[in-house]
């Protein structure tokens, strides 16, 4: 929309809607070609060229096994950047927008400095939970070790998942509070609510890391992936909602206003065509003031013209 200023949560939703794109290519980078239009495994010159999302791991070369990991562990950077700046978007339009109450300021960024907390543990999660860090990806190196991935990531999970309770319900005694319209009170809960679609598809993400098995990553992991693209994209439009709805009303009042336009234009059109037709017919229109009525009094049955202004008729009783 043209005259609109953009601030400081603006720029967050950009980068985070380059982290979204990025998620996206390296899931689709992820998703290798058919089995059968793989190289065999005991081709030699079998690199980095395919993935492996959606196939069983001992279907997989070494080499496809590798790049797969490696993207997964790109795809974790990207999940958090993008999310942990949508979540610190929202926090900032909210301080923004109630910066009259020093204290929802402080909840507002207290609340935004355990996303980054959130969004940096992500990280080293998904960095660290396997010692050496090359046993992310290529689990053959003999002593490395990981740590209990399904239990880490759930517990990303959790965090996710309160830290987006936190902020759908931090606005809302502001927003009870304030002295608006009904109507626009239950338009901006509404808007607000829209958090708890992002809520539930966070909640679909983390139930399917329970059923991931790291033994069978490729196989088992591909529903996450996907979900893991589909929360920073439903994120981002609850993120971007609150500019969404001045453009639907402008868009919904050009609509009215061309509506009553083109009732305007009709009913012209049709005072025009009547008096063409009494023309044709023979007979002139009289004009309002032309013959201006008179009022009339009532008095003992007999009718009084009380304003005669042309003199053609007399009072009388």
């Amino acid at each position: 929309m043209k005259g609109v200023d953009l601030h400081l949560e603006d720029y967050m939703i950009f980068g985070a809607l380059f982290f979204l794109y990025a998620t996206l290519v390296t899931v689709v980078i992820g998703k290798s070609r058919p089995l059968n239009k793989f190289p065999s495994r005991a081709d030699p010159s079998v690199a980095v060229v395919d993935g492996g999302y959606g196939h069983h791991m001992v279907d997989l070369t070494p080499g496809q096994i590798q790049f797969t990991l490696k993207l997964t562990l790109l795809t974790q950077f990207w999940f958090a950047a993008g999310v942990g700046l949508v979540k610190c978007s929202i926090c900032q339009m909210l301080a923004r927008i109630f910066s009259v109450v020093p204290s929802f300021g402080i909840a507002a960024y207290t609340i935004m400095g355990i996303c980054v907390g959130w969004a940096v543990m992500t990280c080293l999660i998904g960095l660290l939970i396997c010692q050496p860090i090359a046993m992310n990806w290529d689990p053959t190196i003999p002593g490395g070790h990981c740590g209990k991935e399904n239990i880490a990531f759930a517990i990303v999970g959790v965090v996710d998942l309160a830290t987006d309770l936190a902020i759908l319900i931090l606005p809302l005694p502001e927003i009870k509070g304030l002295q608006i319209p009904l109507a626009n009170k239950i338009a901006l809960l509404c808007i607000f609510g829209l958090g708890t679609l992002t809520m539930a598809i966070s909640a679909v993400r983390m139930s399917g890391i329970f059923t991931i098995d790291f033994a069978d990553f490729t196989f088992t992991a591909t529903p996450t992936s996907i979900w893991s693209v589909t929360e920073i994209g439903t994120a981002i439009v609850v993120a971007s909602s609150p500019i969404i709805r001045p453009l639907f009303d402008k868009v919904f009042h050009s609509i009215v206003s061309s509506r009553q336009s083109n009732r305007y234009t009709f009913n012209n059109s049709n005072t025009t065509t009547l008096r063409l037709s009494t023309k044709a017919s023979g007979f002139d229109r009289l004009g309002g003031d032309e013959a201006p009525l008179n009022d009339i009094e009532r008095q003992g049955g007999v009718a009084t013209i009380t304003s005669d202004p042309a003199g053609v008729f007399a009072n009388s009783r």
